[in-house]
């Protein structure tokens, strides 16, 4: 497959049609350094490509969980203010309302947020399929070395059995959407109280 059908594997994200223009690429030239040893190497300019898209979509997804984290906390805040202008304490059904549509927002938002989550999960394990059709040295250059997990090397210190590593590891998780997801939970709960407490 030539390059030029880029567009097109992108679009549609498809592993075999990636796998066959990998695997169709020429071999890389490494060039060699002063006592002829291979310094460096180049990632194929298709697998370079596809590889970034998947950067790309990581990035834009984290992005968004940050948008989604901003505008729930901007419209609980929103709902709480106009709760407050009603003049005097609003009685029982409006702060029954107003809890409800905090509810809504909180419920909406962590929705959304899990759902992004469970679709970067799942790019990322096409980041990795894309990964094993990579050659060697291809390989070389996309894996980076996994970062030291304070959570994983505590639990693996309590429970020193090697299996507890695997299944903590591949089951965790992310620490960053769990932070969004909390945030906007505090923020539902201080809304909703902060309403009733008018």
């Amino acid at each position: 497959m030539r390059a030029s059908n880029l567009d097109e594997l992108l679009q549609y994200g498809s592993l075999p049609v990636l796998s066959a223009m990998i695997e169709g690429k020429p071999k890389m030239s490494m060039p060699a350094d002063d006592e002829g040893k291979s310094s460096k190497t180049e990632m194929s300019k298709p697998a370079e490509l596809i590889y970034r898209n998947f950067f790309d979509e990581l990035r834009f997804t984290k992005q968004q969980q940050w948008s989604i984290t901003n505008y729930a906390l901007l419209l609980m805040g929103t709902v709480f203010g106009v709760a407050r202008l009603t003049p005097g304490s609003p009685i029982l059904f409006e702060k029954a309302f107003w809890s409800l549509i905090v509810a809504i927002i909180w419920g909406g938002g962590l929705f959304v947020l899990l759902h992004l989550q469970v679709y970067l999960d799942r790019t990322r394990e096409r980041q990795e399929r894309m990964e094993e059709t990579f050659s060697i040295e291809d390989k070389a250059l996309a894996q980076a070395k996994p970062a030291d997990d304070l959570i994983i090397k505590w639990l693996t210190s309590l429970f020193p059995d090697g299996r507890i590593k695997s299944f903590v590891s591949s089951r965790l998780p992310d620490p960053f959407a769990l932070m969004l997801c909390l945030v906007v939970t505090i923020a539902g709960f201080v809304a909703g109280y902060a309403i009733w407490r008018l």
